[in-house]
């Protein structure tokens, strides 16, 4: 009776062995087909990346459109200039700042250019009314000035170029005053002296300014 008992123990723990070896060699085994599947996976899926940039969409008459040397964009901004029920493009491209309507062509008075320096890009553009007559301005910022349209003609707003010396990326429009017919425009602008100076200029249609640091 002691040996059957001796036995059946170690039949036991033989048996746990046996089951932690087959354990670690399925565990080895799964890695190794991961490891050998991987690139097949990694090629599926940049096949399949690939297939899914060969489809194309429907283009509108007209584009898309093709402009040669250009350098730089700004930020798009999207809205209906002229009140046709159709929106236009107004973008800044090198040191012009173009309102491209749904045809691919420009608004008669477009584009205008900001200086006679094509390296001045215009850096942002902005889209409002800021003389109170019921249409929408062009604004456009390059690295000497902001510049301010009548969207209708392309005419620039008595009153601008304003020079403003430093680099920016943005210009956002807001009411500041007590006039709520126009707007103000905010711009952000850094100047590289000695050391960085970041000023905050609020400017109005009359080109009167004040600034926060």
């Amino acid at each position: 009776m002691e040996r059957r008992r001796n036995l059946t123990i170690l039949v036991h723990f033989t048996g746990d062995n046996v089951m932690k070896n087959e354990v670690s060699r399925g565990t080895r085994m799964l890695c190794c087909i991961l490891f050998c599947m991987f690139p097949i996976l990694t090629q599926l899926d940049l096949q399949s990346a690939q297939a899914d940039l060969t489809h194309t969409l429907e283009q509108l008459p007209g584009w898309p459109i093709e402009l040669t040397n250009a350098w730089k964009t700004s930020d798009i901004i999207i809205t209906d200039i002229d009140d046709n029920d159709k929106d236009e493009i107004v973008i800044g491209i090198d040191n012009t700042v173009h309102i491209i309507d749904e045809t691919g062509a420009n608004l008669p008075g477009w584009p205008q250019q900001a200086g006679s320096i094509r390296s001045h890009e215009i850096t942002a553009v902005a889209v409002g009314d800021i003389d109170g007559d019921g249409d929408d301005e062009i604004i456009g910022m390059e690295e000497n000035g902001v510049y301010a349209w009548h969207s209708e003609t392309g005419i620039l707003v008595e009153g601008w170029p304003v020079a403003i010396y430093g680099d920016s990326e943005d210009i956002v429009l807001g009411d500041f005053d007590d006039n709520p017919l126009d707007l103000e425009i905010v711009i952000a602008v850094v100047k590289k002296y000695s050391s960085p100076q970041l000023r905050i200029y609020i400017m109005t249609q009359r080109s009167n300014m004040f600034f926060v640091i």
